[in-house]
């Protein structure tokens, strides 16, 4: 994919959003930072859901979790107190 940015029309314009930019440079450092962004997926069965930092997958797993077994359970999922 990165090859790609090379072979697109338009160096300046980002070939998966269409966005533009003032140098290829900048379209190179965008493609890096929001397009090739590592994905967490979550780790509870049966939710597929990606996630770009860690914290927001292990949040949507304790909230999962915490759906799963009854709020009653929140200590043992070691969640913060509210």
């Amino acid at each position: 994919p990165e090859g790609d940015l090379c072979s697109s029309p338009d160096p300046k314009i980002c070939y998966v959003c269409k966005k533009s930019f003032k140098s290829s440079y900048s379209v190179k450092l965008h493609y890096r930072n929001v397009h090739l962004k590592e994905m967490h997926v979550c780790t509870v069965a049966g939710c597929n859901a990606a996630f770009p930092s860690r914290r927001s997958r292990d949040r949507n797993r304790n909230l999962r979790m915490e759906r799963t077994i009854g709020p009653g359970h929140r200590d043992s999922l070691h969640l913060p107190k509210d």
